[in-house]
């Protein structure tokens, strides 16, 4: 494994483990939604680098067919997971923060996003 996936990929779970725990010490704190974005792609690089070692190792032909048919299996499953994830983040941060009317001091309706 090379030092620059090492480093990008323990930045990137680093980010994740860093906001997960935070909602846990915190439980108003909702992960920003590129938690889901950020793990993703760290899996989504341990996934391709194990398919390159895959492709680049001895293993006979039959194998590195499986391991492309089983990357294109679970590649886009982690991509979707990634993005279902990021959008119930949003919407969960935006309904635990904030209503979407509130009511100021003169008693108007105001729309916060």
């Amino acid at each position: 494994m090379s030092a620059n996936l090492i480093v990008l990929v323990v930045a990137l779970l680093g980010y994740g483990v860093f906001q997960f725990g935070r909602s846990l010490r915190d439980e108003a704190a909702v992960p920003h939604w590129t938690t889901a974005v950020a793990v993703g792609t760290a899996v989504l690089l341990l996934e391709g680098h194990a398919l390159t070692l895959l492709l680049n190792g001895s293993a006979g032909w039959t194998y590195q067919l499986l391991g492309i048919a089983g990357f294109a299996l679970i590649g886009p499953v982690t991509i979707a997971w990634s993005i279902i994830g990021a959008l119930w983040l949003r919407h969960r941060g935006h309904t635990v923060h904030r209503p979407r009317h509130a009511r100021s001091a003169s008693g108007v309706r105001t729309v916060t996003n």
